[in-house]
């Protein structure tokens, strides 16, 4: 797990701070959330979002049948995949940059990733 977090990490990396800052979505939930980007999204979209995650919590595990659910829930709801996308990355992430977000899901596992929906709906 851990080679596979650095390769994930390792591009991203210029300093020793970035480090910990890279490493961090992988060991620790976000503790605050880029308001700005929640205000842009809107808080409906990410409730939607994630209640749908939750709904199809099964899929979790599995990234690519958890984004093909995905892409047919924005089309159905008319919001669109980068929505969808920034909005699991908030709630994975706590802001909209990091490594490859499914990777992340994969990685941390999906009892933590539903931990981090859940948290992000407590606070919205």
């Amino acid at each position: 797990m851990c080679e596979e977090i650095i390769d994930l990490v390792k591009e991203r990396l210029n300093t020793l701070f970035d480090v910990e800052k890279e490493v961090f979505v992988f060991v620790s939930q976000p503790k605050n959330y880029d308001k700005e980007v929640i205000e842009k999204i809107t808080r409906n979209t990410i409730y939607n979002v994630l209640n749908f995650c939750k709904l199809k919590k099964e899929l979790i595990s599995e990234p690519s049948s958890l984004k093909e659910s995905l892409m047919s829930f924005g089309s159905e709801n008319q919001i669109s995949f980068g929505n969808i996308m920034k909005t699991l990355r908030l709630c994975i992430v706590g802001s909209l940059s990091g490594p490859d977000l499914f990777k992340i899901m994969d990685i941390i596992g999906p009892e933590e990733t539903l931990y981090r929906i859940e948290s992000l709906i407590n606070k919205i």
